[in-house]
């Protein structure tokens, strides 16, 4: 959720609407990596965590929110939650910057 929350920061800062949808990948996608003003430097950053890190959290969020129907044990969700933390605070540092920037 924070990454998606941070990168529905960036779109808003550039003007863009958020669409009010689970998988925001393809607004991000066309608004910000492909005719957005922002800057090289974090166009690849930000593009690389749209074509990996984003879809795998997508695909996560339905195993680690309905642990109930994928019986899934705490184990497993702290083993996802620290598979994924890193790249996660990344991303929230990343977008924090963006939006500071404008």
């Amino acid at each position: 959720m924070a990454v998606e929350i941070s990168l529905n920061a960036v779109m808003l800062s550039f003007g863009v609407q958020p669409p009010k949808v689970h998988n925001i990948l393809e607004s991000f996608e066309i608004n910000i990596l492909e005719h957005s003003t922002l800057p090289k430097e974090y166009k690849e950053q930000l593009k690389k965590i749209a074509r990996s890190l984003l879809p795998d959290l997508l695909r996560m969020r339905r195993v680690s929110g309905y642990t109930f129907n994928f019986n899934i044990g705490e184990n497993d969700i702290e083993q996802l939650a620290i598979r994924y933390l890193d790249a996660s605070k990344n991303t929230v540092r990343i977008c924090k910057e963006i939006v500071n920037s404008k």
